[in-house]
């Protein structure tokens, strides 16, 4: 046999060995997506909207009040340190995109030689969030079990591109990943819809398992005013608020009785870029989490 055929006979045997190694790995992937899914068959359940919220067995656990100058790089709070999204890059401080003045942090959207630049704070470092680093001596927080919120302006009206959020994360674990709580997304070109997800995360890439809620408020969330958003997570169920009244609640599966930190941000909304207006502010007047005093 000579020793081209040989060659050919070599390749054509290690491409098949590697398609075979691809396609399982392929079939893997979707078994993995599905098993994500079939964790997140969720119903979102707006039954009890309106139900005033009770902390009477709650203490406050952390506090931002932005009354001091804040520098947002520790020890209570971060910015940015979450994985990029949007039609934007997140501003590492001192910047434009954030000012903290009165008592209020001021999150800006705003263009930069034709691009979009935003600020994001969270209160975890990077090490927390993403290597396991530990939480303690009066840096960063974290909370499981707790009932987490902020008080925010939307812009009044509507205005396209405009992404605000304030949302929970736990730290990421370097087998499973880590889980998502979306208490708050308002998409500025949609100006009654107020937006909640979870979510999970897994290491592997590609696999994801969301679901989300819609509930219109109409007039409400874009009047220009202060109202607080807020989830209590309970082991087995999300409960969802907005001015301390129950909005929504979901039942969630053991991924995510976790503990989580906490993250407010504004981005720019990928479909709707080219009708934002130039600048854009999501004003936060503070960050809090109660923790159970049974707990």
């Amino acid at each position: 046999m000579s020793n081209s055929v040989s060659n050919r006979r070599r390749f054509w045997k290690l491409f098949v060995d590697l398609m075979i190694k691809y396609f399982c790995g392929f079939l893997l992937m979707l078994s993995a997506n599905e098993a994500q899914a079939e964790k997140l068959q969720v119903d979102w359940n707006e039954q009890f909207r309106g139900t005033p919220l009770e902390l009477s067995s709650y203490k406050l656990a952390f506090s931002e009040e932005f009354d001091g100058k804040e520098q947002l790089k520790g020890p209570k709070l971060f910015a940015p340190v979450h994985a990029p999204y949007g039609a934007n890059t997140f501003d590492f401080p001192p910047s434009p995109a954030y000012h903290v003045a009165d008592g209020t942090l001021r999150l800006e959207a705003y263009k930069d030689q034709g691009k979009w630049r935003s600020g994001m704070v969270q209160t975890a470092n990077d090490a927390q969030s993403y290597h396991g680093a530990r939480f303690g001596s009066g840096k960063g927080f974290v909370c499981a079990n707790c009932y987490f919120e902020a008080r925010m302006r939307f812009p009044a009206g509507k205005v396209p591109g405009f992404w605000g959020a304030f949302w929970l994360l736990s730290p990421d674990h370097p087998k499973t990943g880590h889980v998502e709580i979306d208490v708050i997304e308002w998409y500025g070109g949609d100006p009654r819809g107020h937006h909640q997800s979870v979510h999970i995360w897994p290491k592997r890439p590609g696999v994801h398992a969301g679901k989300s809620n819609y509930t219109g408020m109409q007039g409400v969330i874009t009047d220009g005013q202060w109202h607080s958003y807020g989830a209590r997570v309970e082991k087995g169920t999300v409960y969802i608020y907005m001015d301390r009244k129950e909005v929504s609640r979901v039942d969630v599966p053991a991924e995510f009785d976790v503990s989580y930190y906490l993250v407010a941000g504004l981005a720019v909304l990928p479909q709707e870029v080219k009708l934002a207006p130039d600048l854009m502010q999501l004003d936060v007047d503070y960050l809090r989490a109660y923790k159970p005093t049974s707990k």
